[in-house]
């Protein structure tokens, strides 16, 4: 057996070999860690949960209790084939842009093995090892990145393979069947999936490790700062700790992980706002916990990734972005609806020790746990037994919450039956030219405001074609056109926010929004936003003045019905919640309507122009909740 000494003297030459202090570039490993990690780590492999061999805990009443449901919905998946793999619907991305076909494809097929997989454990009588066995060598064949990551169609060719969100989850949940299952897995089966993995996963992320003289990892991922970072490395860690038989080459890849990590967290501002938006905030954020968890478990809770006041305030986030009832304002690439994941959201909450209203305990122990993360789905959370401590606990009105490097600010009715939400600032590369956009939300609905981000993406929501969608151009969000102007990109330009005040009467936020136009003849453009959470109302006023008369247009948005009922007031109308709004302007004005279709989302542009160029001006906008008429 290798001794500890062995193994670090092993691993300094190893970290020399990839290039720790090669000219060529700088190696993502940290050494320090590395060492750590060589400590704290089994011999072995160690993956998630409990394998099959553990029959003490598998037949657990605990065990029994949580599991026993997936007997039923493996004893359905094995009356059937293996959903079956399509080129066509692989290949139709790249014929027509369309990338939810291939991809609703290839999770039909992968989202049966782990059910199995537990179902077996559960009953331990071979009833499901041979469906389990067919689908590991079926899936050696298929191609694991989705076809809108794999470039010039490599991994599906297998010209060379690359690892994205999918294949790495992927190939953490094979890693998985392998750990659990153990030896009831054919060793000529064993031995085809590992070389998939070395393949697919194993000599991608040892290649990457050393960068480039620019700075450069072959996966660009391992250094971004954005929900790719959290998954892939999760995927990609999950999977070397539950199958990798070299010690060694573990440790360096958690390493690295933890190392670069922390680049995650740089796509955060200061005060934790996902810019990416509360759906992405419930996928990154919970994958890099899936990564705490896989490291916590295998280093036998040594080694934390949690101990980051940075990581703290990002934990907030799910707890203060809601409005009412969980909700989250749809701002940026936001889905319309989207709530933080509660379990996620309960989780934070017990974990950081706070017993804040509106959640409950996620865990009395770990069985008692729900089930939440990504990747290999099916996890017992052990961490929830170490809670973090917290030097400053969070001290905020439940009536508002302001991200203050973010410039978002969310209010709410002391009644909790109506709230509103604006946002300054841009949202990086889900970014919307919606400076100065806002929401208003009446109980469980939101009648009018931001559209929210794509139902779907296509092809051109990430590429240089973006900002001709008016989903998320200035076109399709609650800004105004000046001097015939829609707003410039936003994550380009920084508006100034020119005052934000919070109390538990009323809040207040005005943003000098003219950087966010090429107007030259525009000499102020000011929103100021002004919620009241007694009267429960919320003012939005648009305060403009040109140095020769020029056109103006304020903007109205809704998703759900609208009734004009005078000049002057209009009804929003969504679900069993109607909100009506209040306007008046220092000129008159026309009302124009267009119905718009993008994204595979249907909502209703309201333009209140101005008939004639003016010097200055101002739109005022009342919004109250109101019965329907």
């Amino acid at each position: 057996m290798r001794t500890w000494g062995m193994l670090l003297g092993a691993a300094l030459v190893f970290m020399g070999a990839i290039g720790w202090s090669a000219p060529a570039g700088k190696s993502l490993v940290d050494r320090d860690l590395t060492v750590m990690f060589l400590r704290t780590l089994p011999e072995h492999p160690h993956g998630f949960g409990v394998p099959l061999a553990n029959r003490t805990l598998c037949d657990s009443a605990d065990f029994q209790n949580r599991y026993k449901e997936m007997v039923k919905q493996a004893n359905s998946i094995i009356a059937k084939p293996l959903p079956p793999w399509s080129n066509e619907d692989y290949e139709l991305f790249f014929k027509t842009g369309d990338r939810n076909v291939g991809q609703k494809m290839m999770g039909r097929r992968h989202a049966v093995l782990m059910t199995c997989v537990l179902a077996e454990c559960v009953e331990n009588k071979g009833r499901f090892l041979p469906y389990i066995v067919n689908a590991l060598t079926e899936y050696c064949s298929d191609t694991w990145t989705l076809p809108a990551h794999d470039a010039n169609m490599k991994n599906y060719q297998r010209k060379g393979f690359s690892i994205d969100l999918n294949s790495s989850a992927f190939a953490f949940t094979l890693a998985e069947t392998l750990y659990i299952l153990g030896d009831k897995v054919p060793p000529e089966v064993r031995a085809k999936v590992m070389a998939e993995l070395d393949l697919r996963i194993f000599q991608p992320i040892k290649k990457a490790l050393v960068l480039d003289a620019r700075g450069r990892s072959s996966e660009w991922w391992t250094i971004c700062d954005h929900n790719w970072n959290s998954v892939c490395w999760n995927g990609v860690v999950g999977t070397v700790l539950s199958v990798h038989p070299d010690k060694v080459f573990r440790a360096e890849i958690a390493s690295a992980a933890m190392n670069m990590a922390k680049r995650y967290f740089e796509g955060f501002p200061a005060d934790g706002y996902c810019v990416e938006g509360t759906g992405y905030w419930n996928y990154g954020f919970s994958n890099y916990l899936g990564m705490r968890e896989i490291i916590w478990q295998a280093t036998r809770g040594e080694v934390e990734l949690m101990n980051d006041p940075k990581v703290i305030q990002v934990m907030l986030y799910g707890l203060r972005i809601q409005t009412l009832n969980q909700l989250s304002p749809a701002l940026g690439d936001c889905a319309f609806g989207a709530r933080p994941n509660q379990q996620l959201v309960d989780y934070c909450n017990q974990v950081l020790g706070l017993n804040l209203p509106n959640t409950t305990v996620y865990a009395r122990d770990p069985f008692s746990a729900p089930l939440f993360f990504t990747g290999a789905k099916q996890i017992i959370p052990f961490s929830v037994a170490k809670p973090i401590k917290m030097e400053t606990p969070p001290k905020e009105s439940p009536y508002s919450s302001y991200f203050h490097a973010a410039t978002v600010l969310i209010s709410r009715s002391k009644d909790m039956t109506f709230s509103a939400a604006i946002k300054a600032g841009g949202n990086g590369n889900h970014s919307h030219n919606d400076i100065g956009s806002y929401v208003i939300v009446c109980n469980t609905d939101q009648p009018c405001g931001d559209p929210g981000g794509p139902a779907v993406y296509i092809r051109e929501t990430f590429s240089s074609k973006r900002y001709t969608h008016p989903i998320l151009n200035a076109h399709g969000h609650p800004v105004p056109v000046v001097a015939g102007k829609e707003q410039l990109e936003a994550h380009k330009v920084k508006p100034k926010v020119i005052a934000c005040e919070t109390s538990d009467e009323k809040d207040r936020m005005v943003i000098d929004m003219r950087a966010a136009y090429a107007v030259p003849q525009m000499s102020k453009l000011e929103r100021s936003y002004a919620f009241d959470h007694v009267a429960k109302t919320v003012k939005i006023e648009d305060l403009f003045a040109y140095t020769e008369p020029s056109a103006f247009e304020g903007v109205l948005i809704t998703r759900g019905t609208f009734k004009q009922v005078d000049e002057k007031t209009f009804l929003f109308t969504m679900g069993k919640s109607t909100v009506r709004a209040t306007i008046e302007a220092s000129a008159p004005y026309t009302v124009t309507t267009e119905a718009i279709d993008d994204h595979n989302v249907k909502f209703t542009r309201i333009g209140l122009v101005f008939t004639k160029p003016a010097l200055e001006g101002f739109v005022k906008v009342q919004f109250s909740p109101c019965e329907k008429q």
